[in-house]
């Protein structure tokens, strides 16, 4: 994880797709890492897309209103393609039912 924070973006890009399989496999793995995956606005946009992916797969009812309100704010940026992904992940939280009932008030 610390990796993914410090390391160059194609790097990042690989360390993250490893992620992205290793929360198939093992669920709950990185439940407590879920704020070293939120936007950071100086990352390239492939790295953004694939964050906003990865969030929803970490949410459990402890974590979910935060990850959504981190999924609001991206919501809000100018890019419409990340506006919409973000969309996405709060559906797929919302529609797992893995958010708990702090989510729906987020």
């Amino acid at each position: 994880i610390t990796l993914v924070a410090s390391g160059s973006s194609e790097l990042e890009y690989v360390l993250l797709k490893q992620v992205d399989s290793l929360v198939d496999l093992c669920p709950g793995a990185f439940d407590d890492e879920y704020r070293q995956f939120y936007i950071r606005f100086n990352e390239p946009t492939h790295v953004k897309y694939l964050k906003t992916q990865i969030l929803p797969l970490l949410a459990n009812p402890d974590t979910a209103p935060d990850i959504v309100a981190e999924l609001g704010e991206i919501v809000n940026v100018n890019n419409m393609q990340l506006s919409r992904l973000a969309i996405r992940s709060m559906a797929k939280i919302a529609c797992r039912n893995t958010g708990g009932p702090g989510c729906a008030e987020s």
